[in-house]
């Protein structure tokens, strides 16, 4: 299993609190630079966005959050690599 550091782990926790334990779970090599390229799309497309600290990432409504979560789980895939 692939470890996941800290950071890593809290910014998956941010952005998909209802998935953190299955991406930590999962055999994924997913890198910094994939997670950050995820989180980034979501933003632009107004899934989710920054905090006021700018640390914390909030789904913008209940209604999109399980929407969000599949589409944060498809970016993250896509940008899977064996």
């Amino acid at each position: 299993m692939v470890k996941v550091d800290d950071r890593i782990a809290a910014r998956i926790a941010e952005a998909y609190p209802c998935t953190t334990e299955w991406f930590l779970m999962q055999d994924l090599r997913l890198s910094r630079r994939t997670i950050d390229q995820a989180v980034a799309r979501l933003i632009k497309a107004g899934r989710i966005q920054r905090g006021w600290d700018d640390v914390a990432l909030e789904i913008t409504d209940d209604e999109r959050k399980s929407r969000a979560i599949d589409d944060g789980i498809q970016a993250l895939l896509s940008g899977y690599s064996k």
